[in-house]
């Protein structure tokens, strides 16, 4: 397969809670990743339709998954070599940080971004949800 030069952005994060600023480069989603990531999305839905109201772990667990996925996509996209896995993010990364990333690599494919309070709603683990409602 021919190799197409891709858009890349240089993003700095630096989190509140941090003295600590983390330099990426990132990538929008091609279209099949955009197309993978609607196919999660909807059957996210389908599965567990009264999220984030009603959750569960296995909710959690698959809105996580879907918020890694995209978070792969936008930084293997930049860096080929890469080869940064879920596993790599769920292993590294925190709630924070990640939800940057999503909000950094949506505004770079032209997606509209979900709210900072939807994201971080969503990656609350059942426990934390209940006791925060």
């Amino acid at each position: 397969m021919a190799k197409v030069a891709r858009r890349t952005k240089k993003i700095v994060i630096q989190l509140d809670r941090s003295d600590d600023a983390i330099d990426f480069l990132i990538a929008p989603l091609t279209y099949d990743q955009r197309e993978e990531q609607i196919t999660r999305a909807l059957e996210f839905r389908e599965k567990f339709p009264d999220y984030p109201e009603k959750t569960s772990k296995d909710a959690v667990s698959l809105a996580l998954a879907n918020a890694h996925f995209i978070v792969c996509c936008g930084l293997n996209n930049a860096d080929d070599k890469l080869g940064l896995t879920e596993a790599d993010v769920r292993a590294q990364m925190d709630d924070a940080l990640c939800s940057r990333l999503i909000q950094e690599i949506y505004k770079l494919t032209g997606l509209t971004i979900p709210s900072e309070e939807k994201v971080q709603i969503s990656q609350q683990s059942p426990g934390e949800r209940s006791a925060s409602s």
